[in-house]
């Protein structure tokens, strides 16, 4: 099943590395385990990028999926958990 632009449907790993770029395996993981949608990312990239605030002149707060997706995307961590050093993604 292909997930089309804005779609609700639960996103897949290659949905994710194809909106957000290159980013540490581990954030890819743990977006697609959130459960977050197409449309969930894209608000978390609009948020991350600017585009939102070209929209409007004052951008809705994100919340539920978008808002983890945005908290994973934008978290200084390397590495998942306390030190763990789990999947460093792509070198």
């Amino acid at each position: 099943m292909m997930n089309g632009p804005g779609s609700q449907a639960q996103i897949q790993a290659d949905d994710v590395r194809r909106l957000c770029g290159e980013i540490l395996d581990w954030r890819i993981r743990a977006i697609v385990e959130s459960g977050a949608s197409t449309a969930d990312v894209e608000l978390a990239m609009a948020r991350l990028t600017g585009a939102d605030e070209m929209l409007s002149e004052q951008p809705q707060p994100l919340d539920g999926a978008a808002a983890a997706v945005y908290d994973l995307l934008v978290g200084s961590e390397d590495f998942p958990g306390d030190g763990d050093p789990g999947d460093r993604g792509p070198s």
